[in-house]
């Protein structure tokens, strides 16, 4: 069986959570159906660090003060969620010296590469951690994407999705 890991990022988790001014239902309905099959396949979902605060900058947006506490509730409770339990996801990166190594990685290639090509900070971070992936499970079949809204973003997915959201 062909083994599947996936990288989020920002656009995605704004659909999942419904957060005013950055989803709407019909992509929030393909997005949602894609974190549960992968969760019914028993695939791995990674979500970086950087994608968790901005995702959390736009619920703090959020016009209407009681959908931003709604919100800014469900995001905690599920980060929570994924640091005790490692459920729905897996933050990465999940130690501190690995997170400063990782981070000075993201950020030369930032500055080097990434930025040239107008491609910020978060989605560095979540094509680093795509190719870190990738690196790590390519000799066991395992296949690699991008979980994004972002098209520059899904061009430096490892792998080709056939499917996905845009």
């Amino acid at each position: 069986m062909t083994k599947y890991h996936y990288v989020v990022d920002t656009g995605y988790l704004l659909e999942y959570f419904k957060v005013t001014g950055h989803f709407n239902e019909g992509k929030h309905k393909l997005v949602a159906e894609k974190f549960k099959q992968a969760a019914k396949e028993g695939f791995p979902v990674y979500i970086p660090v950087l994608v968790l605060f901005e995702v959390a900058n736009h619920i703090a947006q959020v016009a209407d003060g009681s959908l931003r506490k709604k919100l800014a509730d469900k995001l905690t409770q599920t980060v929570k969620n994924c640091l005790e339990k490692r459920d729905p996801w897996i933050i990465s990166p999940s130690k501190e010296l690995e997170a400063d190594n990782r981070l000075l990685e993201t950020l030369l290639k930032f500055s080097t590469e990434y930025s040239q090509e107008k491609i910020g900070l978060t989605d560095a971070a979540v094509a680093s951690e795509a190719s870190r992936l990738a690196q790590k499970y390519r000799s066991f079949g395992h296949y690699v994407h991008i979980w994004t809204t972002d098209k520059g973003l899904k061009s430096k997915e490892p792998d080709s999705e056939k499917s996905h959201v845009v």
